[in-house]
């Protein structure tokens, strides 16, 4: 089978091979990759050397997809050859620490992970362990079933991990795929969007206005601190949600919130200095961090989906086959796409 393997941790040490198709295990499927999704992570594995620490090479990278499943090991009774499935992020877990027994396996110690730990997406086939599967209704496409993974993220950050209720005032920073799959999970939660990129993401703020999102701001044209004021009587805004990166939006995101205000962090700089005696304890400002997704909240995502109750497909800018992948890594790796798909066994 053809299959995109990082060789090494190290930059760029990638490439496309002719490899055996693999077999699956005991309690385990093998899924034919229909449509996989290429995440910021798998740039930065390739890009830079931060695989170094989070990588095992040769490895075939890639942790979203949708596909159908071809084979069955041993063990597996509940999943049938000929089902339309995605997969966890989590590969395998210990299953007896204190996340696991809670359903958090996505913070277990001993986790595995698909794309980084055990092989992934990027290829025509991955073996995926049936526990970690969930099927997709014949109304969910291949390429929605794709953004699973992703949307998942947001889901367990604006839905379960925030305090965001109806008629709150929500700022999100970054209008990029996550920030525009947050900013409607928010609107459908009830609240207030408004959605903030800088000038070099206005392609990205076209998208948002396609959503039907009216307040759209740039960073560094607007006088947003006074627009936010003027809209909450100069209390400020309830929940602000950073899905930038950048340590510029985290700062001006304790300015923006009110006393007893929350900040998700979906994405933060590491670069960030933040004068917690002045926000978080004379304010009481609650700043909020979250991490991919419980195994409940796939199945949110899936009936989010289902209902069409926010559109993904919109957020899809750019198709290539496997084969073509590095022209898919440098359209990925610019900021004028939101989400790039790839095709292993070639469009569908």
């Amino acid at each position: 089978m053809k299959a995109l393997r990082k060789n090494s941790v190290n930059a760029r040490d990638t490439e496309l091979v002719e490899i055996p198709r693999p077999n699956p295990g005991y309690g385990e499927v093998l899924v034919k990759v229909m449509v996989a999704g290429l995440c910021g992570t798998d740039l930065r594995y390739y890009n830079t050397d931060e695989g170094r620490t989070k990588l095992r090479a040769p490895l075939i990278i890639g942790h979203e997809g949708s596909g159908i499943v071809v084979e069955r090991g041993e063990g597996v009774t509940d999943i049938n050859v000929g089902d339309r499935v995605v997969c966890q992020t989590t590969f395998d877990d210990c299953k007896r620490c204190e996340y696991c027994l809670s359903g958090a396996h996505h913070m277990c110690m001993n986790r595995t992970s698909l794309g980084s730990k055990v092989d992934g997406f990027f290829a025509q086939y991955v073996v995926c362990k049936a526990e970690r599967i969930h099927k997709l209704p014949d109304s969910v496409s291949f390429e929605e079933g794709a953004m699973v993974e992703p949307l998942s993220c947001c889901v367990h950050a604006v839905l379960e991990r925030s305090s965001l209720k109806p008629m709150d005032t929500c700022i999100i920073f970054g209008p990029g795929q996550t920030g525009l799959m947050c900013a409607q999970l928010a609107r459908m939660a009830g609240a207030r969007v408004i959605l903030i990129g800088t000038g070099n993401s206005r392609k990205r703020l076209e998208v948002a206005a396609q959503l039907g999102f009216k307040e759209r701001l740039i960073f560094d044209a607007d006088d947003i601190g006074q627009y936010v004021m003027n809209i909450t009587d100069a209390v400020g805004a309830d929940v602000i949600i950073e899905c930038s990166g950048s340590s510029q939006a985290l700062a001006m995101s304790f300015q923006l919130v009110k006393k007893q205000g929350e900040i998700l962090l979906v994405s933060a700089s590491t670069e960030s200095r933040v004068n917690l005696w002045d926000h978080v304890v004379l304010r009481e400002v609650t700043i909020v961090g979250t991490l991919s997704a419980q195994p409940i909240t796939w199945k949110t995502s899936i009936e989010i989906l289902q209902q069409k109750r926010i559109n993904v497909l919109s957020l899809v800018s750019a198709r290539f086959e496997l084969e073509d992948w590095e022209e898919a890594f440098r359209i990925g790796s610019t900021r004028e796409v939101q989400k790039v798909l790839l095709y292993p066994n070639g469009m569908v």
